[in-house]
């Protein structure tokens, strides 16, 4: 399945709208002209009057002409902007498909175009990547966290007295200091990777929830078939992805040096 690049639309988009808003410029402008001329007629001769006003007709005619086709490019500007948001989500769509799931190109194509596959497998595999950064943010939390205990102990090690009461200098004070600024700052750190963790999990649980409820719509033959497929063809973690691949892959030939004795 061939997809639009969105940037096409984006420039189609930036396009209809700069002429719609040339167009309203103009049709502005000819609007004032109207009104000007259709003041200007009470003061003029009688027998150029009506000519002045139907100058002014003309203008406002013109005027209302080109708001009308302002309106259009701009109706046309919204229609590529979702075009382009569209395009986005179904690029997404595919690249967390060949991510999370293994499914050949029929499959694929199937689930892009058939909207109860392809809203179910949206929802599903948005959860699975915020899965994924869920546990990205833990690693890195805990990574910060442990990183943090240590700048702390090496405060204490370069503020230790051994036992003899000797007071540190000034180079070891702000030694000290700087250890426990890290440490302060890794902490921060943990703490805002785990508030990130905690929104993920809340998104995926939503998009889980999204769809079960995409589910309970479907007949229930119709949602058994799209449960399971989904759950056929859904990648398992890394590493048994990685020793599936390892399993696939063609034995190395022996050499004398590896054969038995």
């Amino acid at each position: 399945m061939d997809l639009e690049d969105p940037s096409v639309f984006d420039r189609r988009m930036t396009s209809a709208l700069q002429r719609s808003q040339e167009l309203e410029r103009v049709s502005i402008q000819l609007s004032d002209r109207a009104i000007a001329l259709q003041d200007s007629a009470s003061t003029v001769r009688r027998k150029d009057r009506e000519s002045v006003e139907a100058l002014a007709r003309r203008s406002q005619l013109r005027s209302d002409s080109l708001h009308a086709l302002s309106l259009a490019f701009a109706d046309s500007a919204r229609y590529f902007e979702q075009q382009g948001r569209d395009a986005d989500e179904q690029r997404a769509l595919k690249e967390r498909l060949m991510k999370y799931y293994y499914l050949g190109s029929e499959e694929q194509a199937l689930v892009m175009e058939n909207p109860d596959l392809s809203n179910y497998f949206k929802a599903r595999s948005r959860s699975l990547e915020q899965l994924d950064q869920l546990a990205e943010a833990e690693r890195s939390a805990k990574a910060s966290r442990e990183l943090s205990d240590l700048m702390l102990q090496r405060a204490n090690e370069v503020m230790a007295t051994d036992g003899t009461g000797r007071q540190p200098n000034a180079e070891e004070l702000d030694q000290a200091a700087a250890f426990n600024e890290q440490a302060v700052r890794l902490q921060e750190r943990a703490d805002s990777l785990e508030r990130r963790a905690a929104r993920l999990q809340g998104a995926a649980d939503l998009n889980d929830g999204q769809a079960s409820a995409m589910l309970q719509t479907m007949e229930p033959s119709r949602a058994e078939e799209v449960q399971a497929l989904e759950m056929r063809t859904r990648r398992t973690e890394p590493m048994l992805a990685e020793a599936r691949s390892l399993a696939t892959a063609p034995e190395p030939t022996a050499s004398g040096n590896d054969a038995a004795p």
